[in-house]
């Protein structure tokens, strides 16, 4: 089935819109609870700053998407 209407599109960019800034505010908070237990210093070991906050973004985001 083809959907013809732009505005059909609507609900599916309002859900993963709301999805991305949703996980973007999860994942400062994330990073603050390992800054402040210690974790972060442990993970930028491994991990570069923006790598931790991408993997952490993503994740939010595909559980709040999937779910």
């Amino acid at each position: 089935m083809k959907n013809t209407y732009v505005t059909g599109y609507f609900p599916l960019l309002s859900i993963m819109a709301f999805s991305l800034f949703f996980a973007v505010h999860l994942m400062v908070r994330m990073i603050a609870f390992l800054k402040s237990n210690g974790l972060y210093s442990g993970m930028t070991g491994l991990l570069s700053e923006i790598h931790i906050k991408y993997y952490c973004s993503l994740s939010v985001f595909l559980c709040y998407l999937l779910r």
